[in-house]
């Protein structure tokens, strides 16, 4: 009996092996033409914010966007938010901000890129507001990469 059973398992399971997945039948994914541009910057003053990726209107709205840090010792920071305000050549990251009420440096509110990490955001989830940079010598550089 339990060699029947497994047997009958065994043959429906696949029956269905080349049936698509249920949460795939209607799923079309249509290729957009979305050219990547090339946006990466070098550092003009070490542990001092410059603006890396200007504000993203609504008719320029990113569909991806990848920063990696491109050093093989140093650190890099990117920061963003409509709620943080930064000076591009005048903020540090020491600099303290205020971000939901809470007062804190620009580096404890940044992300951290480590020597050749990258961050990365896709649609839907893209920042529209000014990203700021910074790695901790002058002359570093950041990678950007976005496709609009």
């Amino acid at each position: 009996m339990k060699r029947s059973w497994l047997i009958a398992a065994a043959l429906l399971a696949l029956a269905f092996a080349n049936e698509p997945a249920k949460a795939q039948v209607g799923l079309t994914i249509t290729p957009i033409d979305a050219p990547t541009i090339n946006g990466s910057v070098k550092i003009t003053t070490g542990n001092t914010l410059q603006s890396i990726l200007g504000a993203q209107g609504f008719n320029q709205a990113l569909k991806s966007v990848t920063f990696q840090n491109n050093n093989s010792t140093d650190n890099c920071w990117i920061v963003f938010g409509s709620n943080i305000t930064i000076t591009s050549g005048t903020t540090t990251l020491s600099t303290n901000v205020t971000v939901n009420g809470v007062t804190m440096t620009v580096q404890q509110a940044a992300i951290l890129l480590t020597p050749g990490g990258s961050f990365q955001r896709y649609l839907p989830y893209l920042p529209a507001d000014q990203i700021f940079g910074t790695c901790a010598t002058t002359g570093d550089s950041i990678h950007i990469d976005y496709q609009q």
